[in-house]
């Protein structure tokens, strides 16, 4: 409710990055065993202060040089991006969002607005891309499903997304000013929340991290997603453990 109330006060910039985490000058890994792996989840947020996306980078640099692997979260696009059917899946997924798709991060570094809305101060930086955030020598690999699944995912449990002309005449960044799902049914919107962008990619990156080949893993994901995550795994094999 607090944040909610923040979207309209920009003097409740300060608290609302401070709920999420954004005040943090450094990581604080998690450590989790099933007796054959030793996965770090590093916890993420996606608007925070450069020392802390500094330790992140420092922390898989230095457990790449003892051979864990680094796993990342990035929703995958098509490939070629930029397509008809792409664009298309990313207008499905604004609707389903029910507001502007962020280009570059969160923050928008000429007004320094969080989410086009809270004034916020220049200290906080939107997350790095995984090229600046990621040591190389940890050998990252983007595991995340794909913007395709997303949609297909929703579509085969929920029905088709259906664009009116509004979301089909604007800009994928421009200002959407249309009605999202979230106006027009709540309760999809909510499932779309929870069932897909955490539910369905916990169970993804479970899956994943428990039938690689690799026994040192580092997971960088948003915080979020842990409790889902360690659930998922418990559920594959329940020794699975945080230490």
């Amino acid at each position: 409710m607090l944040i909610l109330i923040c979207l309209t006060v920009n003097s409740c910039g300060t608290i609302v990055l401070s709920l999420i985490g954004a005040n943090a000058k450094e990581v604080k890994p998690i450590t989790i065993k099933n007796g054959e792996k030793n996965v770090v989840f590093i916890p993420m947020h996606h608007v925070g202060k450069k020392e802390f996306y500094n330790s992140v980078y420092l922390l898989t640099d230095s457990l790449g040089k003892k051979g864990y692997k680094a796993y990342y979260e990035l929703i995958k696009p098509l490939v070629p991006s930029d397509t008809v059917y792409n664009r298309f899946n990313y207008k499905k997924l604004r609707k389903l969002m029910s507001r502007q798709l962020a280009k570059g991060g969160h923050i928008d570094t000429v007004t320094y607005k969080l989410s086009g809305r809270i004034k916020i101060s220049n200290k906080y930086i939107n997350q790095p891309q995984p090229k600046a955030l990621i040591s190389d020598i940890s050998n990252p690999l983007n595991i995340d499903v794909s913007l395709d699944d997303l949609i297909k995912k929703y579509e085969t449990d929920y029905g088709e997304i259906k664009l009116d002309s509004c979301d089909m005449n604007t800009g994928i960044y421009q200002e959407y000013k249309c009605q999202g799902i979230k106006v027009l049914v709540s309760d999809k919107y909510k499932i779309f929340k929870q069932g897909l962008i955490r539910d369905f990619r916990d169970k993804h990156l479970a899956e994943y991290v428990h039938n690689s080949d690799d026994s040192k893993i580092i997971v960088i994901y948003g915080k979020a997603h842990y409790n889902g995550f360690l659930r998922e795994l418990q559920a594959i094999d329940p020794t699975w453990n945080q230490e």
